[in-house]
């Protein structure tokens, strides 16, 4: 385990995003904790919170964030660490393709920048020359991997790649909706890239509609509903309403789509 607990230092704020959830302690009891709950329920925000607490690497480029409520976060919570990791990162669902835009506009610049290197300098033959254009080449061709491997697979293919990629020893990664992407048998790709990275030291605290993804062995399930409860995969929401609907989807439909219904 790396994150141990959360826990507040005072009372909070009757505001966003303080009272959309509520506790006042929390145990990550799991390298696997899924955040889970309705749209609005708070597991986002919580996901937040942690994100900017333990300073990790934010995936999403250019991502806009009132930097005066990480202050007020570090006044109101408080990271328990069993060790603290500067590894992992934090990635929302639409982080991918917003990264592959950036790479485009990245390789973009390093090919202007050649464009100059090789105007200013006449003589080719100089170490100046060399080393300059050396480093934007090398940059270029960094930025031009990226959008070959990754953009030209299909959408679901190119983010577990994006994803795999990137999974470093003992690390924490905050995950936000990882499923969004990803097909039925992707999400099972997906938790074996996640297996291996937590058999090698690694933590995942993922918010989650996903009952594929809730599967994982021994995970920690938290639900998020005005507070926090945790529940076993059976149990939960999720898991039960679609067997339900599984079971007997035309009697879903019948309820839902016919105007005679009260």
């Amino acid at each position: 385990m790396i994150l141990r607990q959360i826990q507040t230092k005072q009372s909070l704020p009757d505001q966003y995003p303080y009272n959309s959830t509520h506790f006042s302690q929390l145990e990550f009891t799991s390298p696997v904790t899924f955040l889970t709950g309705d749209n609005g329920s708070g597991k986002s925000s919580f996901l937040r919170i942690i994100k900017e607490l333990s300073n990790a690497i934010d995936i999403g480029q250019g991502r806009k964030f009132d930097h005066n409520l990480k202050h007020q976060f570090e006044s109101y919570y408080q990271l328990s660490w069993s060790q603290k990791s500067h590894r992992g990162f934090y990635l929302q669902s639409e982080d991918f393709l917003n990264y592959l835009l950036w790479a485009e506009r990245e390789e973009h610049y390093y090919e202007e920048q050649l464009k100059e290197v090789d105007e200013r300098h006449e003589d080719k033959t100089r170490l100046e020359y060399k080393l300059e254009y050396g480093v934007h080449e090398g940059n270029r061709k960094r930025m031009n991997t990226i959008t070959k491997e990754i953009a030209h697979a299909s959408h679901g293919e190119g983010y577990l790649k994006f994803f795999e990629s990137r999974l470093k020893d003992n690390a924490l990664y905050l995950l936000d909706e990882p499923e969004t992407p990803l097909s039925f048998h992707s999400q099972l790709a997906f938790l074996e890239m996640m297996d291996k990275a937590i058999k090698r030291g690694c933590q995942f605290i993922v918010c989650t509609h996903s009952p594929v993804l809730l599967a994982y062995p021994d995970a920690q399930i938290l639900y998020f509903d005005h507070t926090i409860t945790e529940v076993t995969y059976n149990d939960h929401p999720l898991v039960t309403n679609l067997k339900n609907f599984l079971d007997a989807p035309e009697r879903f439909m019948h309820y839902l789509l016919n105007d005679d219904n009260e």
